[in-house]
């Protein structure tokens, strides 16, 4: 990608009639200097702007297919633009000097792709405000302290299902981490079928107004029937309870 270090100075040529229109001096950059908007080009004693969509090619020289996109600095609407960026103080937020801007790298639409300052390259994005000094964002994170892997209170041998040599071999592992998981009396019987139809008794009598069909299209009750202990069960283990709930009345 062109750097604007290479482009500075350099002639601008147009193609047409191979005639130097100028050189490179400085460039343009939207307000958040993400995208380079023109060139600033001296040549017959006066400044111009050359817009970046103009230039046809970078290399020793800028190349322009079309000498008449030059402007005069009073016909472009400049405000918010910044210019002159190279050379910049950067700083942390925190007030801490990262050195002068030494260069931008840029696409070849103008997209500003880096900035980069004592040996570090940094997107626009980083960057606060760009003014007389250049302010970088805030990287501080408020760190959340490690929390140590809790140690199992003592070892226990467990037996391993099988052994290359066929005999049975011990290994040693957690005692906790072996335990099985301990289970709430009060949530122990939560999705029985007994407990489910008991959630359920409530439909029990009801009509159905509709087919109840299971999710591979089976009929599980029919229109017009009433509702059982055995259409609950049924509805269950097909997983269809809440058709059963709005189709019954």
């Amino acid at each position: 990608m062109p750097c604007l270090s290479s482009v500075l100075h350099h002639p601008l040529i147009n193609k047409e009639d191979g005639c130097v229109l100028g050189d490179i001096r400085d460039a343009y950059f939207t307000p958040d200097c993400r995208r380079i908007v023109y060139f600033i080009l001296f040549g017959d004693e006066r400044e111009q702007l050359l817009p970046f969509s103009a230039v046809a090619a970078f290399g020793d020289a800028v190349m322009t297919d079309d000498a008449l996109a030059l402007m005069s600095p009073y016909d472009a609407d400049r405000t918010g633009l910044i210019r002159s960026l190279i050379g910049r103080p950067v700083f942390t937020a925190a007030g801490r000097t990262k050195g002068a801007l030494d260069d931008v790298v840029f696409g070849s639409k103008g997209r500003v792709t880096g900035l980069t300052a004592g040996g570090e390259t940094f997107s626009p994005s980083s960057f606060g405000s760009f003014g007389d000094a250049l302010l970088l964002k805030s990287s501080a994170r408020r760190k959340t302290p490690r929390v140590p892997f809790p140690e199992a209170k003592e070892d226990a041998p467990v037996r391993t299902l099988a052994a290359a040599d066929g005999e049975d071999t011990q290994a040693v592992y957690p005692r906790d981490a072996i335990a099985p998981p301990p289970i709430l009396p009060e949530a122990a019987d939560s999705f029985t079928p007994q407990r489910i139809i008991a959630d359920y008794n409530f439909l029990i009598g009801r009509t159905l107004e509709r087919d109840i069909l299971s999710f591979a299209g089976e009929r599980l009750a029919g229109k017009g029937e009433r509702v059982t202990v055995r259409t609950v069960e049924t509805a269950r283990r097909h997983g269809k309870l809440i058709d059963l709930t709005l189709y019954s009345r």
